[in-house]
């Protein structure tokens, strides 16, 4: 006779199937790619069955080992700026869905944009994680010149509306855009859950196991070098602590990154380092070699809403955090005296926020011990707890 085995209420012998669909390059560091990656490695690790479909990576080697996880990969790879690939990417992401999923599996999307498109091509019933409001974030994006953005605006809050209306649980990764979705989109909130982003806790303790030292004013920022991330004042408090003992440390890629670049030339700036994309791996070695970690944001719809993944890996290795008061992880920091923060429009005073922890080790120390206490509740691992509660509850429902 065979053995049935059940954990967390799952019968394991007969593991659910689950279906899950992202337009992200596994290969490349970014906070889309990691909380797909999240998700599907932890769903995996509770006993799941998860196929993970996206587009070819652009190298070999993939962000970290894929644990497990079933992947699926199109024929197609990820081309910055062309509209055509973009379109190609989502019909071959929506035909091979119809591919492999089953009448019994759960197809969970990525992305509100992208559950526009499978919205527009019939689908419903379907968990729609949303990372961000794209139809915001396209204001800062950089279109080819024929593409008005007031049309793209309309169009891609059209799209995101009908994903959102068509899925049959949606997963929000902040209060704030909880609120949103139901205030903009008319979307009840009974079928909105948050859950936040979070970290690695393994890889964060793998870090710590490392011959890793704490370079003397090494100041740090992780992140896509856009518009809204308001990395060029960055760039401008390196020029006003040019003569103090510190480096700016600039990590990640994006479409401002060689204007960044330009204007750390333009002020001579000898203090600023730009990484460029790093490994997963090396941006926490990065981030625990730094005394001081920092979260430039605009006060824009879009990072009001946001869960800068950044915030909670800095966290998680107890480092003094420097951010700007916008979206609700910064709000929780300031009112738990974990972090120093400021107004997103006062440059001068996040300047003088580096200038205080530069100065105060005790001080970093204190910040950074409260930040990493906090940090427990966050892991990835604690996460993915509740979307799989979320599963087992709809499936048991149907």
């Amino acid at each position: 006779m065979e053995k049935i085995f059940v954990e967390n209420g799952l019968n394991t012998s007969n593991p659910m199937n689950v279906v899950l669909v992202a337009d992200v390059d596994l290969s490349r560091f970014s906070g889309d790619t990691v909380r797909t990656m999240a998700f599907a490695s932890e769903l995996t690790a509770k006993g799941l069955h998860v196929t993970l479909i996206t587009p070819e990576p652009s190298e070999n080697k993939l962000m970290f080992q894929d644990q497990g996880i079933y992947l699926k990969y199109l024929d197609i790879k990820q081309k910055k700026g062309s509209l055509v690939n973009i379109l190609s990417r989502n019909y071959k992401l929506i035909k091979k869905v119809k591919e492999l999923k089953t009448d019994d599996s759960v197809l969970v999307i990525e992305m509100g944009l992208l559950g526009g498109y499978f919205a527009f091509l019939g689908f419903d019933n379907y968990f729609l994680d949303v990372h961000g409001m794209y139809f915001d974030e396209v204001a800062h994006a950089k279109v080819p010149w024929y593409i008005p953005h007031k049309i793209l605006k309309f169009a891609v809050k059209h799209l995101e509306s009908a994903g959102l209306k068509n899925a049959s649980k949606i997963v929000v990764v902040s209060d704030s855009m909880k609120n949103l979705v139901v205030n903009e989109f008319k979307i009840s909130s009974d079928k909105i859950e948050v859950i936040s982003n979070g970290y690695f806790g393994y890889k964060v303790l793998n870090t710590f196991k490392k011959d890793i030292k704490i370079k003397k004013g090494r100041v740090t920022f992780v992140g896509t070098l856009s518009k809204w991330a308001s990395v060029d004042k960055i760039i401008k408090a390196a020029r006003n602590l040019k003569n103090e003992n510190v480096e700016f440390c600039i990590v990640g890629d994006g479409n401002c990154f060689i204007e960044l670049k330009e204007l750390a030339k333009k002020f001579k700036l000898e203090n600023v380092l730009f990484t460029g994309y790093l490994s997963i791996d090396k941006v926490y070695e990065t981030v625990l070699s730094s005394e001081i970690v920092l979260l430039p944001f605009n006060r824009d719809l879009c990072t009001e809403v946001a869960s800068p993944i950044k915030v909670f890996e800095y966290m998680a290795f107890g480092k003094a955090l420097v951010l700007d008061e916008v979206s609700d992880i910064t709000r929780f920091l300031k009112d738990n005296n974990a972090a120093l923060v400021s107004d997103p429009a006062d440059e001068a005073q996040f300047t003088n926020n580096i200038r205080i922890l530069l100065k105060d080790k005790e001080l970093r120390d204190k910040i950074g011990f409260k930040a990493l206490n906090l940090s427990k509740e966050f892991s990835w691992e604690s996460q993915v707890e509740k979307l799989f509660k979320l599963i087992l509850h709809e499936q048991k429902s149907k």
